[in-house]
């Protein structure tokens, strides 16, 4: 796994600067006057060259070359949808990927 890219992503969740929504991976509200971003789409803020295959999740391969490995984004996707907040999510994935790359 790309140990960098995976700090880099939890440092950008747990920093505040990105609003939370759901359903896309960035999307504006008009409402708020803001942009809304799921933690994947916080991923492909820091890391523009990976590629979306939708609005909601990111290309697997374009993901895998950048990671070095496979994310489980549909688990991260639904842990964001159903409201879990980004320093939660970014805890899920230092024990899942970060932690255990560690250990290897």
């Amino acid at each position: 796994m790309n140990k960098e890219l995976l700090k880099r992503w939890v440092a950008a969740l747990r920093s505040g600067e990105y609003t939370q929504g759901t359903g896309k991976l960035r999307m504006f509200d008009p409402v708020a006057e803001c942009t809304r971003y799921c933690c994947l789409g916080v991923l492909r803020e820091i890391e523009p060259s990976i590629c979306g295959v939708n609005e909601e999740l990111l290309d697997r391969d374009s993901l895998r070359q950048h990671m070095g490995g496979d994310i489980q984004q549909r688990e991260l996707a639904e842990k964001n949808d159903h409201g879990m907040p980004f320093p939660e999510i970014a805890n899920h994935i230092e024990r899942m990927y970060l932690n255990n790359e560690e250990n290897k």
